[in-house]
This record gives structure tokens, sequence and C-alpha cells, in this order.
């Protein structure tokens, strides 16, 4: 390397563009909206450390956990609650185009679609609990450090 270029790489230069990006407008952003952010992302990282600390560690109770956790999910399958029946039905209702059918038609649609949104949200949040519980017990696992 010849002492022009070396002397060219170390001296001073702006933050460029890509760089800025990379970490995602955080390099130009002001000390007081960095810092902010910087204090949700250590609260938010610490939440997730005290999560995955209330996680069970051993074996038997983990699989308790998740046969538990499973387990509570089962009242989704019920008819009167049953995600996939309920957008069976909407579906059903759009073939044949019932769905034009003025307010009462609205509102038994809604209520089927928020059901549905119920029934997917209390499974999604015990797929992901059961998930979170059997992955510590992974080969590979590291336990998450705030």
């Amino acid at each position: 390397m010849t002492k022009e270029r070396a002397r060219a790489n170390s001296e001073p230069r702006p933050v460029q563009y890509w760089e800025n990006r990379r970490t995602k407008g955080q390099a130009l952003a002001h000390n007081r909206v960095f810092e902010t952010h910087l204090a949700e992302v250590t609260a938010l990282r610490q939440q997730q450390e005290r999560y995955e600390q209330s996680l069970p560690k051993k074996p038997r109770k983990a699989l308790a956990d998740i046969y538990q956790t499973l387990e509570d999910t089962k009242d989704i399958l019920e008819p009167s609650c049953a995600p996939r029946a309920a957008m069976e039905l909407i579906c059903q209702l759009a073939m044949h185009n019932a769905l034009a059918d003025g307010d009462q038609m609205s509102d038994a649609v809604y209520w089927l679609a928020i059901r549905s949104l119920e029934g997917l949200d209390k499974l999604e949040d015990a797929i992901t609990r059961a998930r979170d519980i059997s992955r510590q017990f992974h080969p590979l696992h590291e336990p998450y450090q705030a």
C-alpha cells in the first residue's frame, strides 16, 4: 500500500449513506433519539431474558408445560369457536354471493372473522410458547442474555 493511500484511509470521512442505512439510521441519529431507542431496546432485551428464564428447565416439567399449553388451545376446536370452521363458512358465503345481503350478513361475517382471529391468536401463542420451551433442549441452543 502506498503512503498516499494509507493516509487517505486514516483521514476522517463522513458516514456514508449506505453505512447509515445498515444501522437503520442510528449512526446519524440525534443523541436523544439514539438514547431513547437504546433504552427501549434494552428494556425489550431484558423482558425477553426474563421470559426465557421463566421457561421450565427440567425436561419433565418442560414436557408437562408444553402439553398444558397445547391442551389450553383445545377449546378452539369446538364448533362455536373453531377458526377453520369460521373461515370455511366465510368462504361458502362468499362463493354463494351471500355477503352482499345487508347489515345482518355483515355482522355475521364480522363475528365469524373475529372468532377466527381470536382462535388463531391463541393457537399462535401456544405454538410459540411450546417452541420456546422445546428449543432450549436443542444441543445448539445458547441461553439468551440481555
